[in-house]
């Protein structure tokens, strides 16, 4: 079914704004704490090739060694060179390489399409039964004039 087009327009008119729910507010509060952690689940993906080039420049850099546990380190933050590398929200303490602001981007997008999809349930939930009734009665006849 799609999006209550005009139930959310008229809400939105009749409040003046849109107030996030709880679940919102707390899928907004685990996007931003995985973030910030580095979530496997929810942190943006850096792509193989700059994975590459990030590894290239640390392997060559004066700050990179090898630890007695054979572990590629930067001298300079301690991070280990094998995930640091990996986590698009990371970077260089000297700016030899930056955060991917592509991937952040990419993963921040992927975050808020699934609010999204969150928020059309709510919606349907918010609609009284007369304005459900009338959104089916419209995909209806719009799947009938497109047969």
């Amino acid at each position: 079914m799609k999006r209550p087009s005009k139930f959310i327009k008229d809400y939105i008119k009749e409040r003046k704004e849109i107030k996030l729910t709880d679940n919102e507010l707390e899928m907004f509060t685990d996007i931003a704490c995985a973030f910030h952690r580095g979530d496997q689940e929810l942190h943006p993906v850096l792509s193989e090739e700059k994975e590459k080039i990030r590894k290239h420049i640390c392997v060559n850099c004066e700050h990179f060694r090898v630890t007695e546990d054979k572990r590629s380190q930067c001298k300079l933050c301690g991070c280990d060179i094998n995930k640091k590398i990996k986590n698009a929200q990371d970077h260089c303490p000297i700016e030899k390489w930056d955060v991917d602001r592509d991937a952040i981007k990419e993963g921040l997008r992927s975050a808020i399409k699934a609010l999204d999809d969150m928020r059309d349930t709510d919606w349907y939930a918010m609609m009284s039964h007369e304005d459900f009734e009338e959104l089916n009665r419209q995909a209806y006849l719009e799947a009938q004039k497109n047969e």
